[in-house]
């Protein structure tokens, strides 16, 4: 076999692998998250036809990234309450992070799902005085984001030593030097607002359909409870017995579905990334950017499918969404022509 063959075998079949495999890992996660399996295996289902399709099914990273980045998001997130055990599992999901920031440079953001349930811990710790508790949480947050972002450390100080020693780049004068920022910047054409422009409108209506959809899941969650998102959802971030002893995580709200109070790290997740990423990328990629690490982006539309006040007209357009960007991104991009 030639060795380009070769390569596209492995490639196709690596793929493949993660498709599936990240298929049962939302199944997992939907159903610690929701508590509610049949909700769960929805979020599953709509993963499996999500509009991204065409390039979790290509030789493309969104596929083996959103594997990685929501295996860690679930053992971050759902793992062991003693301390020794999540310091241990924390480690685990940092490493699962930084996997997936060396296959995509945004993936150092998923270092947010180590760092707020620590700080979060770490708070109800300090009101109850478990030091012990505190101590861990502080050591957890920080070990844990640093192994998560330290591929893209290394990729940019590798650029430094590449590029830099010895040579004159104009990104290499900045207080820190980012050649991914550089590059992105003078080639791609990638700024604040720089992609604002009359001629981009056919790319802006590809994007609309996630960008409503994200819009309406935060705005939806946020009025839910609003207590709960001014307060950051720290009083929903651990359970207090009647002595104020740390005993889980997450909350005690008995809300099943999109809803729960504990998904609220999830939706700033995606404020976060819809903040970063709309008034500065190509506006068409932004269906693929969110699809591939934001899982409550599935529990939204699992929640509009399976609720009986949502629509039938909007049950039908979130059906014919997914089916026809996957029949056109599928039928486009196999053959070159632009897609998202």
């Amino acid at each position: 076999m030639h060795s380009d063959d070769l390569l596209l075998l492995s490639g196709f079949l690596i793929n493949t692998l993660s498709f599936v495999l990240c298929s049962v890992v939302m199944y997992n996660l939907s159903k610690a998250a929701l508590q509610s399996e049949d909700l769960a295996y929805t979020s599953a289902l709509v993963f499996c036809w999500s509009p991204a399709n065409p390039f979790f099914l290509s030789l493309y990273t969104e596929s083996t990234f959103a594997f990685f980045s929501f295996s860690g998001i679930y053992l971050a997130s759902y793992g062991p309450s003693d301390d020794l055990h999540r310091l241990i599992v924390t480690l685990v999901s940092s490493l699962c992070f930084a996997v997936a920031s060396s296959i995509r440079s945004n993936g150092v953001v998923m270092a947010g799902f180590i760092v707020y349930p620590a700080l979060c811990r770490a708070y109800h710790a300090l009101i109850a005085k478990r030091w012990t508790t505190v101590a861990t949480s502080v050591l957890e947050c920080s070990v844990g984001s640093l192994v998560s972002v330290t591929p893209f450390l290394v990729y940019l100080y590798t650029a430094y030593q590449r590029y830099c020693v010895g040579f004159t780049r104009p990104w290499c004068e900045e207080t820190v030097p980012n050649i991914y920022s550089f590059v992105q910047s003078f080639y791609w054409n990638v700024g604040f607002l720089r992609y604002f422009r009359p001629h981009q409108i056919p790319n802006f209506l590809l994007a609309a359909p996630v960008l409503i959809l994200a819009f309406s899941a935060a705005i939806s969650f946020l009025k839910s409870d609003w207590r709960n998102a001014l307060s950051l959802g720290i009083n929903s971030s651990a359970e207090l017995t009647a002595d104020r002893t740390v005993i889980r995580r997450y909350s005690t709200d008995t809300i099943r579905g999109f809803y729960r109070n504990a998904n609220f790290v999830f939706v700033a997740h995606l404020l976060a990334l819809l903040a970063t990423s709309v008034p500065f990328i190509h506006i068409q990629v932004l269906t693929r950017f969110l699809f591939s690490q934001c899982p409550i982006l599935y529990w939204y539309v699992a929640h509009l499918l399976s609720d009986h006040e949502t629509s039938t007209i909007t049950k039908k357009s979130i059906v014919t969404y997914m089916l026809v960007f996957n029949l056109m991104g599928i039928i486009l991009f196999s053959n070159f022509l632009p897609w998202t």
